[in-house]
């Protein structure tokens, strides 16, 4: 199948300990699934497979895609509920073509292939599961089984929180009665304004601005930039174009606060008066606002709205079933209102879809290929440059060799080497307990000493400095001077200008 390459991105990594030995020890198995303090059923999915299944990523991402199968038939019947609600004149019409755009969206691709984001692909099988419930008749068997999956959902990955909340807004939103969708649409607006008066007064005294420092992106700058993630997402579902999807999102364009132009204003004023737009949009177009609601509901949490985390494709996941929803009646509507078949407008959008998909699929489906689409989409990305390095040079450097104490040694020997002079830095000076500024401030002299001679500088060396420190470590602002020489070192590699020299080194001299 296109796409399955069996690849390991990014934080697959951390599945590696099933790839070993198989954990036939129950206390081993406890220790797996519980190593970062959530999302068990996740990880115990992962160590059931490992058991039954095998441990290869390839594996992984087949469970991934039947999942994802199993998902898009209960979006399937989210909608027929929906439209029996709203629509009943045309419900599976409807169901079809919001159903077609969620389950063959190309947006989706890197979320399926992503094997650790099982997570998000169970907490979504919980989260319509609820949906579903809550659209029909409110039995005792239907609440038993809701209570039931809703911790279930939360344990898989815990953006499931919201799916109980957001499916009382999808209940109330599209209800026949003007009344129940004005009490939605107040609840809504009185939840959205107590969050904000929390968050502004929560904030200060958590010392969320000191904790989002640390990061990529500071607190305003992901209050800048949230206008911007919140457009790209509904672009990339509603829009999907196979030019403009990625992995890495790490070189967003941030304005300064004093270049900040009266259009980022109403940018920044876009969300509340959407949000203000819903009532009346409900009275014409339930469906379409019911889904709009969603979309934001969701998005609180999995972060591009309230929480303003780094975009990733797959915080869209779960929230994207909103726009599915408002997507799927505009083109309903339309194709009643124009007398042109459903069937056709049905066809157009899968075939549309699934050519995107393709060719978003082949390009995820071999490293090397999604790396160079990496740097071709985003030149100014330091993730996608290293990963380009990686793979051009066929590097699969061993855990046990990447450490700073290695490195560092390797940084003194290119300063030594590079300099006109002999280096005057000893090298007990820097050891294996060296803070992280100081070890950076070596790596940086040795960069900046060789930043005349490029090819001097091993691919190997490049991709253990970013693992261990740029990409893992996230607290210095050394590393905001290293990447740009590293970009140029990576460059050279990438374009091969350093190929000569590439290609006369045997295997174990790029694994050293």
């Amino acid at each position: 199948m296109i796409g399955l390459s069996g690849q390991v991105i990014m934080d697959d990594i951390v599945l590696t300990p099933l790839q070993g030995p198989p954990l036939s020890d129950w206390q081993a198995q406890l220790a797996f699934i519980q190593q970062t303090g959530a999302r068990q059923i996740s990880f115990a999915s992962f160590v059931i497979q490992a058991k039954w299944l095998g441990a290869d990523p390839l594996v992984s991402q087949a469970v991934n895609v039947l999942l994802h199968l199993l998902n898009g038939a209960l979006a399937y019947r989210v909608f027929l509920r929906i439209g029996e609600r709203n629509s009943p004149g045309s419900t599976q019409v409807f169901a079809c073509i919001a159903g077609l755009i969620w389950i063959l969206n190309p947006a989706h691709a890197t979320t399926v292939l992503y094997s650790i984001q099982r997570m998000t692909l169970l907490a979504a099988t919980g989260s319509f599961v609820i949906f579903y419930l809550a659209l029909g008749t409110l039995s005792r068997r239907s609440i038993a089984f809701i209570a039931v999956v809703y911790p279930l959902a939360i344990l898989a990955k815990e953006n499931a929180i919201l799916a109980l909340p957001a499916a009382l807004i999808l209940r109330m939103m599209t209800a026949h009665s003007d009344q129940t969708r004005r009490r939605a649409y107040t609840s809504l607006s009185a939840a959205t304004a107590v969050v904000l008066i929390v968050s502004l007064w929560a904030a200060p005294l958590l010392e969320i601005p000191l904790r989002y420092a640390a990061w990529d992106f500071t607190l305003p700058e992901r209050l800048v930039l949230a206008p911007d993630i919140l457009a790209q997402h509904f672009r990339m579902f509603l829009l999907p174009m196979p030019s403009s999807f990625s992995f890495y999102y790490d070189d967003y364009f941030i304005p300064g606060i004093d270049t900040l132009s009266l259009l980022k204003f109403f940018q920044l004023s876009a969300l509340p008066i959407l949000l203000m737009a819903l009532y009346p949009l409900s009275n014409r177009f339930p469906i379409v606002a019911a889904g709009i609601a969603l979309f934001f509901a969701l998005h609180s949490v999995e972060g591009s709205v309230l929480a303003l985390d780094l975009f990733f494709e797959h915080r869209n996941y779960i929230p994207s079933i909103g726009l599915a929803a408002a997507a799927g009646a505009l083109l309903t509507g339309l194709a009643r209102a124009h007398h042109r078949a459903p069937l056709t407008t049905a066809m157009i959008v899968a075939m549309y879809l699934v050519t995107c998909l393709g060719y978003r699929t082949y390009v995820i489906g071999d490293e090397m290929r999604l790396a160079i689409h990496h740097v071709d989409r985003h030149p100014a990305s330091f993730r996608a440059a290293a990963d380009a390095a990686y793979y051009a040079e066929g590097l699969r450097a061993a855990p046990t060799r990447n450490t700073p104490f290695q490195i560092e040694v390797e940084a003194i020997n290119l300063v030594r080497t590079c300099s006109a002079t002999p280096s005057p830095v000893p090298l007990n000076s820097f050891g294996s307990a060296a803070v992280p500024k100081r070890s950076l401030r070596l790596h940086e002299t040795a960069l900046v000493a060789c930043a005349s001679d490029p090819c001097a500088v091993s691919p190997a060396y490049i991709h253990r400095l970013s693992s261990t420190y740029l990409i893992e470590s996230r607290v210095d602002s050394y590393r905001h001077r290293i990447e740009p020489l590293l970009a140029h070192f990576l460059r050279a590699h990438v374009t091969m200008e350093c190929g000569v020299r590439a290609n006369s080194r045997t295997p174990a001299q790029l694994a050293d």
